[in-house]
């Protein structure tokens, strides 16, 4: 386990608790139909990391077309996009898409990641410098 900077072991392990309960919750949202984005490969190697089982489209690989196309057939779409600003926009470029189609949303997975590791998670990736494994 990685000790991160000005953590105490057992305050890092409660931190890797709260994060694995976020991928469980997402493994949850996609077993019921929700469509999980991420930026790329590594994204989805650090969900896998944690626990994550379901599929995730990445969006470098399928571009903006094909992300459209498979949101509109999905009862949710989760964004779970970067914090940097390659992510932010990407952010912003998919809301504006689903926006108008008429396509609901979900950020709460990419603000519990955030929130959980105190601010210091910018990119998705870096999910595995938290992973006991």
């Amino acid at each position: 386990m990685t000790r991160k900077k000005g953590l105490r072991p057992e305050e890092l392990a409660e931190m890797v608790t709260r994060l694995k309960n976020i991928v469980h919750d997402l493994n949850q949202e996609v077993e019921n139909g929700a469509l999980l984005v991420v930026e790329g490969k590594k994204d989805t190697m650090a969900l896998r990391g944690f626990g994550f089982t379901g599929d995730c489209f990445e969006i470098s690989q399928g571009g903006f077309p094909q992300f459209l196309q498979l949101a509109e057939s999905r009862r949710k779409v989760i964004l779970l996009l970067d914090y940097d600003r390659k992510g932010r926009y990407m952010f912003a470029r998919a809301l504006k898409l689903m926006h108008g189609k008429g396509i609901a949303s979900d950020s709460r997975f990419r603000d519990a990641l955030r929130a959980v590791t105190d601010g210091e998670l910018k990119h998705v990736e870096d999910l595995d410098k938290y992973s006991t494994e």
